[in-house]
């Protein structure tokens, strides 16, 4: 069963976690020590934007049991902190290692990505391409390396265009067109036009009437 497993799977050596200037979970697997009572940023990969990794939770699990991983959710939950025991941490940190990279930095990846290969990432993937190069300037371990991309470029085409060219990007849609231009990279056909379509929703709502709004709209 595990050599089935092994050929269906893909055989990976090590993880690296990679986060933006939000780097909580950087500094948790460098010291053991959970604490989402920092700073809070605003980044231009705000996917990552986050101080609870809801991840984290199902990882503790693995590395000790639930009594203490439930122990650490309740930790977080009333304190905002928590420290895992030494056998934890070092589980973890045969599997992953973490880095973190700032806006400057990955506008500086997306330049350098685009430069050199002609290829075009976005935001977030540009966090996991500077990650994995401070991991290899600390380790020297040039191993193959996979990085799972998600997102087009051109949802965040102002600060794409930005880190391509160097110049302030247009406001809004425009933007779209001026990464298009510079790079020639095709706009995806589901952002293509957005600016002469009808705006179909326009209900704002308070969070108490979330429900009776999400009801009103299905049973239309």
């Amino acid at each position: 069963a595990g050599y089935a497993a092994y050929r269906m799977g893909l055989p990976v050596g090590r993880f690296i976690c990679a986060s933006n200037q939000n780097n909580v979970l950087t500094d948790f697997i460098g010291t053991g020590v959970y604490n989402r009572n920092r700073k809070f940023y605003t980044t231009a990969s705000p996917s990552m934007d986050i101080l609870i990794s809801s991840n984290l939770e199902r990882l503790l699990y693995f590395c000790s049991d639930s009594i203490k991983t439930t122990e650490y959710m309740q930790l977080q939950k009333k304190e905002g902190i928590y420290t895992v025991e030494p056998a934890v941490i070092e589980k973890i940190r045969a599997m992953f290692s973490g880095y973190c990279a700032d806006d400057s930095e990955c506008a500086e990846e997306i330049y350098k990505i685009y430069s050199q290969f002609n290829y075009l990432i976005d935001t977030h993937t540009s966090v996991g391409f500077a990650c994995v190069e401070k991991y290899r300037v600390d380790t020297w371990d040039n191993t193959v390396c996979v990085i799972d991309s998600t997102a087009s470029p051109y949802k965040f085409s102002d600060r794409v265009y930005e880190a391509v060219t160097g110049k302030k990007a247009p406001e809004g849609y425009a933007a779209l067109a001026a990464l298009n231009e510079a790079t020639k990279v095709a706009v995806p056909k589901p952002l293509c036009g957005l600016d002469t379509r009808n705006i179909r929703f326009t209900k704002i709502c308070a969070p108490a009437e979330m429900s009776a709004a999400v009801r009103e709209f299905i049973t239309k």
